[in-house]
């Protein structure tokens, strides 16, 4: 399954290896990165259109606000949470890493104070940063068009803005 899967990526992989507990051949940190990857290509979409579009803010009196963009052969669908909502951490982290898109960068207040969240090629990376009390910030960025809606619902169910 895994080997079929790095067979269909594109660009395709300069080195790939299914490992277990950790054990990275340290030779592989020596690999010479490959430019035009399709992280580079959606990091280019998503730079693009943010300095083509006004600031997003969060209107007076609004609990949230979502906005969608399309271009470059990408979709993306952004949400803007008030500072007073915050999410449960681990189910926050499970939703992340349960999501098919290409990227997803947040930054979230949570139970456990307020967090970076970067999410590519499958992998989560979470940073804890200082900035509680401002917006909670989330992108969503892929090839296909996704099921915003229902991506919404859930968000909206995580931070107890529904039930």
């Amino acid at each position: 399954m895994f080997n079929d899967w790095v067979t269909d990526q594109t660009p395709s992989k300069v080195f790939s290896k299914l490992i277990h507990d950790g054990d990275l051949p340290i030779e592989v940190l020596d690999i010479e990165r490959v430019h035009g990857s399709a992280s580079s290509h959606i990091e280019a979409h998503h730079h693009d259109h943010a300095h083509q579009e006004p600031q997003f803010q969060l209107p007076p009196g609004e609990a949230f606000i979502r906005k969608e963009n399309k271009g470059q052969g990408y979709f993306s669908c952004g949400w803007l949470f008030g500072a007073e909502y915050s999410f449960n951490f681990d189910q926050l982290f499970s939703m992340l890493s349960e999501l098919t898109a290409e990227r997803v960068k947040a930054v979230m207040n949570t139970d456990q104070g307020c967090y970076a969240f970067n999410v590519a090629n499958g992998v989560v990376s979470v940073n804890e940063m200082s900035l509680q009390g401002f917006e909670s910030r989330l992108e969503v960025i892929d090839s296909q068009l996704m099921p915003w809606d229902q991506l919404e619902a859930i968000l909206l169910k995580l931070c107890g803005i529904s039930e």
